[in-house]
């Protein structure tokens, strides 16, 4: 999935890693074509187990099942990154722009009450 559904955002890190592991008898490998050779399919995407699915043909799941597992999309809209060193600017400016102000009204009254 390269662009998501209206309403869904993609994934944060869309790469997925996804391992199908088939045991064989006998550590036969798939050279020849021995009967029943496969005995189990286990899967993972990013380390996570896949479901193990039963033996479907009509879902063309052969003779030993299958594995699924789903990624989930998630609903809602995705912010811009927005900030960062410049907004850290204002905020120190501001307060001391809010500071110099406090201090400089104080010393206006103090001056006033002298009088």
């Amino acid at each position: 999935e390269t662009k998501a559904p209206d309403g869904y955002n993609l994934p944060a890190a869309p790469d997925f890693e996804v391992i199908i592991t088939a045991t064989t008898a006998n550590n036969q490998t798939w050279g020849g074509t021995p009967e029943n050779a496969l005995t189990a399919i286990l899967g993972t995407i990013n380390g996570k187990a896949m479901t193990v699915l039963t033996a479907n043909s009509a879902d063309n799941r052969g003779e030993k099942g299958g594995v699924q597992a789903t990624i989930e999309n998630n609903k809602g809209t995705a912010l811009p990154s927005t900030g960062g060193m410049g907004t850290k600017l204002f905020i120190a400016g501001g307060g001391i722009t809010a500071t110099f102000a406090a201090i400089y009204l104080v010393s206006k009254k103090r001056a006033k009450d002298e009088d």
